[in-house]
C-alpha cells in the first residue's frame, strides 16, 4: 500500500517523514497485529494507471525465509536513492555482558523468542528485545547498502525481504 500526504492532507506515520513512501509489511494471521513495517520513499500509484507491484513468497525449501515486492514507480527520483532499512525496529538478544545481537542473527527459519535468546548465548541469561522495546535496533541502523533508485538505473524496485524480520 502507499502512504502520502502533503501539507493540505498530511499524515503522520512513524516510520517515514516524507510525503510519500510505499509500505510493506507482516501482518499477524491469527489477530491482525502487525510484525514489522518497511518503508520505501516513493508511491508505487496503486490504481492510477495498473496494479504497480507484487508479492511472492519464496519456496522455502529451495530459498528460505524469504518473500520477493516488485514496486514500480518507488525509489524513483532524479538524484537520490531511497533505502529500503527503514520502518519497525528489530529485536533480538541482549546478553549479560551488554551486547545486543539483532534477531536476524539469531534465527532465520522462524520469529525468534526468549528461549531463542536463551540457547544463543550460553550464559543462559541473555534478555529477549521485542521490535517495540527501547534497546531494540532501529532499522535505518542497519547498513547493508540495500536501496532502490538512481543506482539501479529503473524507476521499478524489486525486493528481497526476510519474512520474519523484514531485513533486506
Amino acid at each position: 500500500t502507499t502512504f502520502g500526504g502533503t501539507g493540505k492532507d498530511a499524515k503522520d506515520h512513524p516510520h517515514y517523514p516524507d510525503d510519500s513512501c510505499s509500505v510493506i509489511m507482516r501482518l499477524d494471521s491469527s489477530d491482525g497485529t502487525v510484525d514489522w513495517i518497511r518503508t520505501v520513499k516513493g508511491s508505487a500509484r496503486w490504481g492510477v494507471f495498473d496494479q504497480s507491484g507484487g508479492l511472492e513468497l519464496a519456496d522455502e525449501e529451495k530459498d528460505g525465509p524469504y518473500l520477493y515486492v516488485a514496486l514500480d514507480d518507488t525509489g524513483e527520483g532524479g538524484v537520490e536513492d531511497a533505502s529500503l532499512n527503514r520502518g519497525t525496529s528489530y529485536g533480538g538478544c541482549l546478553a549479560q555482558n551488554g551486547t545486543f545481537t539483532p534477531e536476524y542473527h539469531v534465527f532465520l527459519k522462524k520469529v525468534v523468542t526468549q528461549d531463542d535468546c536463551d540457547f544463543f548465548d550460553e550464559s543462559g541469561n541473555s534478555k529477549y528485545v521485542s521490535r517495540e522495546a527501547e534497546e531494540a535496533m532501529p532499522a535505518s541502523s542497519v547498513d547493508n547498502g540495500v536501496r532502490c533508485g538512481t543506482t539501479s538505473g529503473s524507476d521499478a524496485c524489486l525486493m528481497k525481504l526476510h519474512k520474519h524480520t523484514g531485513l533486506p
